[in-house]
């Protein structure tokens, strides 16, 4: 079943990639890939609910962009790699801008 929401995720991510309009930065296809999984898995929404799931990428896709306008794909790397250091500068900066940034996904 979650093989199924996988394929499902893929596809979505692989339209809007082509579809979006273009941000400051661009990030590889990986990259993108990479973040909307984790995006999507962190908090999985109820799979028996469509409207759910739809709202979840929306929100992941938002935030996608979001990075992109502020960050190039290096730095955006940079801010997951050390987020999980307590008190390194990333994790705050990360804390910070999504702080800021996900109420205009909401």
């Amino acid at each position: 079943m979650k093989s199924y929401y996988f394929i499902l995720l893929s596809i979505f991510l692989f339209t809007f990639t082509y579809t979006v309009p273009a941000s400051a930065y661009e990030y590889s296809l990986s990259v993108r890939t990479t973040y909307m999984q984790g995006c999507f898995l962190e908090d999985p929404p109820d799979f028996s609910n469509q409207s759910k799931v739809y709202l979840k990428m929306k929100r992941c896709l938002c935030m996608m962009d979001n990075f992109e306008e502020r960050y190039s794909e290096k730095q955006f790397i940079d801010l997951f790699n050390h987020e999980d250091k307590m008190y390194s500068w990333q994790k705050r900066e990360l804390d910070e801008f999504v702080k800021k940034s996900i109420k205009s996904c909401l």
